[in-house]
């Protein structure tokens, strides 16, 4: 038994189908419209009241598609203060991509932190009790080292791999009164590595952190196959370990690489080993008897 996934080489989108939104190509499985892209988690809203128009997945803003992933815009936690050290700004970040197949990226993606009196709190839910934290200190602006997050103005962590919801709180030691004649402000995202050099002029420009880009993966993303009869077969990208059986199709997945088939494509037949060709978005699934 062969069950074979339509070709459709990397950027290119579904014929018949909007092809770009604004400066953003859009390659399916993802798609602009009725029938455009593979799943409702793949759907893009291209909202033209922006000029150029955006692209949205949810809430969420597309920046660029590629291959294995899709880089978001980022959400910025903030808190600032006033000279008295009395609190006049809170924006706590929350990213949930709980009901979606995503899932943030934990080999590209660093939680940054920025300030002279700054501690941050992150948190991730869906079962992985995941909470870490960060602690940014300074004592004078000549104190700090731009271009690194050594921890003296600036410092990073990681997320745990699987990570699908993420939360920021930033809070302050002695409410930023020591430092606030430069640095009235804390502030933490989660951004893609090497897209983002640390400056001190930062601190007092935590808008301009919302164009650093963050990575969202679609290789944890599962395609759901229609299998005759009714029965129901799971995909998920990459590295095929095993057929349990034609009902449930158990494969491994890295986070590289994006492998699905498309629904319908999916004949019912025995269990097997399996082979992947690797160098299309939607590849060929063979299912050796």
């Amino acid at each position: 038994m062969v069950a074979q996934g339509a070709v459709i080489n990397r950027n290119e989108t579904k014929p018949g189908c909007q092809s770009k939104c604004g400066d953003i190509t859009i390659p399916y499985p993802f798609g602009v419209g009725r029938n455009c892209s593979i799943d409702a988690w793949a759907d893009i809203n291209c909202n033209t009241t922006f000029n150029p128009p955006k692209a949205f997945i949810g809430n969420l803003e597309v920046v660029q598609f590629s291959q294995a992933e899709v880089r978001i815009k980022n959400f910025v936690a903030t808190t600032c203060y006033n000279q008295s050290g009395a609190l006049v700004q809170q924006i706590p970040s929350s990213i949930n991509l709980l009901e979606t197949p995503y899932t943030f990226s934990s080999t590209r993606n660093k939680v940054t932190v920025l300030g002279c009196d700054t501690l941050v709190l992150t948190t991730g839910g869906e079962g992985l009790n995941y909470s870490s934290g960060c602690i940014s200190l300074c004592d004078t602006r000549d104190n700090v080292m731009e271009g690194t997050c050594s921890g003296i103005g600036c410092c990073e962590t990681s997320i745990p791999k699987g990570l699908k919801e993420f939360t920021a709180v930033v809070a302050s030691v002695y409410n930023h009164s020591r430092v606030w004649s430069f640095d009235p402000c804390g502030a933490a995202f989660l951004a893609e590595q090497g897209t983002y050099t640390f400056k001190v002029s930062d601190f007092s420009n935590m808008t301009s952190l919302a164009d650093i880009p963050m990575e969202v993966m679609t290789a944890l993303a599962q395609g759901i196959l229609t299998v005759m009869g009714g029965k129901m077969a799971v995909v998920a990208p990459k590295n095929i370990k095993n057929c349990l059986s034609k009902e449930s199709m158990s494969l491994d997945y890295e986070e590289v690489g994006l492998y699905a088939i498309p629904s319908g494509s999916y004949n019912e037949g025995g269990s097997g080993q399996y082979s992947l060709e690797k160098e299309m978005v939607w590849p060929m699934l063979n299912v050796l008897r």
